[in-house]
């Protein structure tokens, strides 16, 4: 599954949420204003689509903004 895409400084961030063992897996994939996209794979695992959103969310905003990426808070695993 995946959430509505957010629009953040000149990119917009798609995530994703597919179910998989042990949880929901966090992804993203960011399109850049020049059309230049990147995928993350698997950032960990949660209990909610809605948790796993959010945080590949504040991941791609970590990145585009060049700044330290955030951790999950804790492993379902």
């Amino acid at each position: 599954m995946h959430a509505d895409s957010v629009e953040y400084k000149t990119s917009t961030i798609m995530p994703l949420a597919p179910i998989s063992m042990p949880g929901y897996a966090a992804t993203a994939i960011v399109t850049h204003r020049n059309g230049k996209r990147e995928a993350f794979g698997i950032l960990g695992y949660f209990a909610s689509e809605s948790a796993a959103c959010m945080f590949a969310v504040e991941y791609a905003k970590a990145h585009i903004d060049g700044r330290r990426h955030p951790r999950p808070p804790f492993s379902l695993r």
